[in-house]
């Protein structure tokens, strides 16, 4: 495939995400929308899976972060979090958030 031509798919993606954030309101949900909100990222997401797959473009997701190692193992979240600390130098309030957030969604 032609690397131009895999740049271009990935712009006309990335404009298709950022289209579809302005309609849904932008960054703000309030709470009563979150499941509406899950169930049209899940479309979105399946949507994206079928446009790759017709590309032929094969997805490899990132490698896991170390501090996202240690989360996965539910004994370790407070580890995890002063490894995240370590890592950004973040405050202990926004490490705690971090990790609570990657262990919510790694749920979904």
């Amino acid at each position: 495939m032609n690397l131009g031509h895999l740049a271009s798919v990935e712009w006309i993606l990335i404009t298709i995400l950022l289209l579809l954030l302005v309609a849904s309101g932008g960054f703000g949900v309030s709470r009563s929308r979150i499941p509406q909100v899950g169930r049209q990222l899940e479309r979105i997401e399946a949507k994206l899976d079928l446009m790759l797959a017709n590309l032929g473009v094969q997805y490899v997701p990132p490698a896991q972060l170390p501090w996202q190692k240690i989360a996965d193992d539910p004994g370790r979240k407070i580890e995890a979090i002063k490894a995240h600390r370590d890592e950004y130098g973040s405050s202990l309030a926004g490490a705690k958030r971090a990790v609570e957030d990657y262990l919510r969604g790694r749920d979904l």
